[in-house]
């Protein structure tokens, strides 16, 4: 993937890794009506396990560190806050990287909602 960044507009640098990383999610391609554009049938899951997720996590690394070594000084200054945005997206994602292995959160309600009683 690496290779196909290089030499790119931030324009197209923003979109290509984007359009990468959510192909790898076809459950939102299809939310967001991006199965046709992308080639999706629409009839996949989004595949959670450890190592697909792993290997996702070491391509937004890399658009992270890709991006980082983008010029910053030869932007605009819209092109200059989508790139900020875009790091800063990129920057969650990864920090979210310790809790991968944590458990879906047990509720007691089958919503995940809180009862609330009738004479509060």
């Amino acid at each position: 993937m690496a290779e196909r960044l290089f030499g790119l507009s931030i324009a197209d640098f923003l979109d290509e890794p984007y359009l990468v990383i959510i192909s790898r999610y076809p459950e939102y391609v299809v939310e967001l009506g991006l199965g046709e554009d992308l080639e999706l049938v629409g009839d996949e899951l989004n595949n959670f396990s450890r190592k697909y997720q792993q290997q996702t996590l070491e391509m937004v690394k890399l658009i992270q560190s890709l991006l980082a070594d983008y010029n910053q000084g030869s932007l605009v200054s819209d092109e200059l806050f989508s790139h900020n945005i875009y790091r800063h997206c990129l920057d969650d994602w990864i920090s979210e990287e310790p809790y991968a292995e944590f458990e879906y959160p047990g509720t007691y309600h089958i919503t995940g909602g809180r009862l609330v009683s009738s004479a509060s």
